[in-house]
């Protein structure tokens, strides 16, 4: 049993895309790759409403996955959040 697949044993974590994530964890780089594929039309989206004029837009998204690439890293499921 990989370590992806017995963290998610251990843990409930919701969203369709908890293994993808785990695995990204885990340093794998096709999942790092299939999560931005599935997240880019979105983060897309989001860019628009924060786009600065004069900036590449493609620059702004490569930063922002790269942000979420290093907080995925960082990313401890054993720890829940509470609001």
């Amino acid at each position: 049993m990989t370590e992806p697949e017995k963290l998610a044993g251990r843990m409930k974590i919701a969203g369709p895309h908890h293994n993808l994530v785990l695995k990204a964890k885990a340093g794998d780089a096709e999942a790092i790759a299939k999560l931005v594929k599935i997240y880019k039309p979105y983060a897309y989206q989001i860019s628009r409403k924060f786009f600065i004029p004069g900036m590449d837009r493609e620059d702004l998204l490569q930063e922002a996955f790269s942000a979420i690439v290093l907080a995925i890293k960082k990313y401890n499921p054993g720890i829940r959040l509470v609001l």
